[in-house]
């Protein structure tokens, strides 16, 4: 048995620690990414701050693709690492790797092609239009780098080795934090300077990533090419599924921002800070699927289905204990913060919404989270893409609907994340019904 697996050990202490780190690790890299938007405002050209925006919008989403097919290397890798050892178990994830890196390819030259009538349909003015198309012809090109990156320290994390991974993560971070000023004010380059050090930054976390795992875990890849293209033909489910699951959620965010926007622009005052406060807030729901994608995985790849459900139970006990001591916490300084935000009105009634209604209620994220990382480390793939695509769909536009009709702001906030619990419980118990059929279909240990 290997000693640095997860397939032995207290299971509450691996996802304690693993959740941890990543959490933090997450947290780390949004507080870069507050410090790159200061940065930018420096400048006092507000077009400069608008296209930042505008062109993050653009690059979350094929951000958002690449992590989800880092998600399935991370699965091929855990399940395999299981039953086999650390180089047999990256060639196994090669395959689902390959194809997403051509996906990624594929996807920056048709952005690259069309991005400014993109910009334009989302409302973007002359000025910003310009200035958000010189930071993505830096930021496209590196995008590539981007994914390796989120690859490798998927891998990292899928071989037990969170520690190196939050390491390699932090060095690319860091490398942004040094940079910015760097390009942004030293050499006078404003938002390519900014596009320049995020690249960096990519450069930076795959080359720790990929030093780690030859030097720390003596990885040596081979795998010979009539094996690979027989693999091959297998991995593009997983791929597809984590693709299309990837891009349901900034769809299913744009309709909620949507539905706030014809409220006015103090709504939208508060929606913004909501917006730049959540992730923060919520890091550790967030931090799910690289935390304990890699501990079900290895299980699954093992058979401990025992394990798997022991997972299952510490991650909602934390998401529990977090999220009521957050609650709390913010019940007794939304005051405060909605003075240091600068709320007034209904900026300030859309943060106490925040506060009272949607905090609690955000323990159905965790949920679901949690059941589609779960169906995506069990072979599941297609499930946990339906599971991604319903709460986009069913589980956001009926909900948010009837809620703006019904209650307004308010209404949007609470069915939308009512919506989501209504998915997750049903993602959950089919959890539990795959569990129960892979023990009689593999003879497993519960």
């Amino acid at each position: 048995m290997k000693s640095d697996s997860f397939v032995t050990g207290t299971i509450r202490r691996h996802v304690v620690k693993a959740i941890s780190l990543n959490a933090i690790n997450l947290l780390f890299i949004m507080c870069v990414e507050v410090v790159d938007v200061f940065f930018l405002s420096l400048l006092e050209e507000q077009a400069i701050l608008a296209a930042a925006g505008f062109a993050g919008v653009i690059f979350f989403v094929i951000s958002s693709v690449g992590f989800g097919i880092s998600n399935v290397v991370s699965a091929e890798t855990a399940n395999a690492y299981a039953k086999t050892d650390k180089n047999n178990a990256i060639a196994a994830a090669l395959p689902a790797g390959a194809i997403g890196f051509s996906i990624i390819l594929v996807s920056v030259l048709i952005l690259g092609v069309y991005h400014n009538n993109i910009l334009l349909a989302l409302g973007t003015d002359a000025t910003s239009a310009f200035h958000a198309s010189a930071y993505l012809h830096i930021i496209f090109p590196m995008i590539p780098i981007q994914y390796i990156s989120f690859c490798s320290l998927a891998v990292l994390r899928a071989l037990s080795d969170n520690r190196l991974a939050f390491r390699a993560s932090c060095a690319g971070a860091i490398a942004n934090l040094i940079f910015d000023p760097i390009f942004i004010f030293g050499l006078e380059l404003g938002i390519k300077g900014a596009a320049i050090a995020t690249g960096i930054s990519y450069l930076v976390a795959m080359s720790f990533a990929i030093i780690y795992l030859k030097t720390d875990h003596k990885i040596s890849l081979f795998l010979e090419y009539a094996e690979f293209r027989v693999k091959l033909k297998t991995a593009w489910h997983p791929v597809i599924a984590a693709v299309a699951s990837s891009l349901a959620t900034p769809i299913a965010n744009a309709f909620v921002i949507s539905s706030l926007a014809v409220y006015g622009q103090g709504v939208m005052s508060g929606v913004a800070v909501v917006g730049r406060l959540s992730p923060f807030l919520f890091s550790l729901v967030y931090a799910i699927p690289a935390a304990i994608g890699p501990i079900i995985g290895q299980n699954y790849g093992a058979k401990n289905i025992g394990r798997i459900k022991k997972t299952i139970e510490a991650i909602g006990s934390i998401i529990v204990l977090y999220i009521v001591l957050l609650w709390i916490a913010l019940l007794f300084s939304k005051d405060l913060l909605i003075g240091l935000f600068s709320l007034s009105g209904d900026g300030a009634h859309v943060f106490e919404i925040f506060c009272y209604w949607v905090v609690p209620l955000t323990i159905f994220l965790g949920i679901m989270v949690t059941a589609t990382t779960t169906l995506m480390n069990i072979g599941r793939h297609t499930a946990a893409s339906i599971t991604n695509i319903s709460k986009a769909t069913v589980g956001t536009v009926p909900f948010v609907y009837l809620g703006a009709q019904f209650y307004g702001v308010k209404g949007v906030y609470i069915f939308n994340t009512l919506g989501t619990g209504f998915i997750g419980l049903f993602a959950l118990a089919f959890v539990y019904s795959a569990i129960n059929q892979t023990v009689r279909q593999r003879d497993c240990p519960e």
